[in-house]
């Protein structure tokens, strides 16, 4: 990595990238679609003075910044909460168009069926029929449905 590269953290969460490459001086913009990463983001690099901008964004839609302006698009958190193919599609061909040419993109993808061994580690309640079948036959479990153990946008 160059000594000053600009690095868009795409889902950035509440930061950890995100603040990890602008502690090291590199220029970066992070998006997430929920409110609170943003703030908790903006609280903390502004109290060190990072070269950090955070924006309330969804992956599928970077229509903010203008094409090939990243020499690096970290992708680590919305390809296992995008569950539609096309809107997955949508999410890598936004990270594409901002990515210069020559750029480096990173994607993380987490399958349908880790979900599984987390919940027998952590949350047993969850290890009954229901869930199982539904991981396993849909891959989806949403805010709302009856087995549901998370939150989208918490």
């Amino acid at each position: 990595m160059p000594s000053s590269a600009k690095i868009l953290d795409v889902g950035a969460g509440t930061g950890a990238y995100s603040l990890y490459y602008a502690e090291r001086q590199h220029e970066v913009a992070a998006v997430d679609i929920t409110p609170k990463h943003i703030e908790l983001i903006k609280e903390k690099s502004s109290k060190r003075a990072l070269p950090l901008e955070a924006y309330v964004a969804d992956a599928m839609d970077l229509s903010r910044f203008a094409s090939g302006t990243f020499d690096f698009v970290l992708c680590f958190g919305p390809m296992y909460h995008i569950t539609a193919q096309e809107d997955r599609v949508r999410c890598i061909r936004e990270c594409l168009r901002v990515l210069r040419s020559g750029g480096h993109l990173a994607i993380a993808y987490i399958n349908k069926f880790s979900i599984l061994p987390m919940l027998a580690t952590r949350d047993r309640a969850f290890i009954r029929d229901s869930v199982i079948d539904k991981v396993i036959q849909d891959g989806v479990i949403q805010d709302g449905d009856e087995d549901c153990f998370w939150t989208d946008w918490g």
